[in-house]
């Protein structure tokens, strides 16, 4: 029997799309006009969410957002390739942490 015909299933699995509106209205009302000060990155496939696509949309809640189309994949970036992905996680995080002054915890 596939996942999809049980009882309930469908109704399950997509259900928390059903509190966006909800949520957007809490995020409205907390962030008061103010955006996310700590860098985002958004990572979309080409075949899904590329970064032209949802970028935009990150752009109204963060300041400084990093949108990064993964070529040949869809949803699963991660599985479909890797090595891109990590390649640009590794990119954004080297440029944080260089732009991030050092804590001074040393002897």
């Amino acid at each position: 029997m596939y996942e999809y015909t049980k009882p309930g299933y469908l109704r399950s699995s997509i259900g928390w799309y059903a509190s966006v509106l909800e949520d957007a209205v809490f995020f409205k009302r907390m962030f008061n006009g103010s955006k996310i000060e700590a860098p985002i990155l958004y990572l979309g496939g080409e075949a899904s969410a590329p970064a032209e696509l949802a970028g935009p949309y990150w752009e109204k809640v963060g300041s400084h957002v990093t949108a990064v189309t993964i070529p040949e994949s869809g949803h699963w970036i991660g599985d479909e390739n890797s090595e891109i992905v990590a390649d640009r996680i590794g990119e954004f995080f080297g440029e944080v942490r260089e732009s991030i002054p050092a804590a001074g915890l040393g002897n």
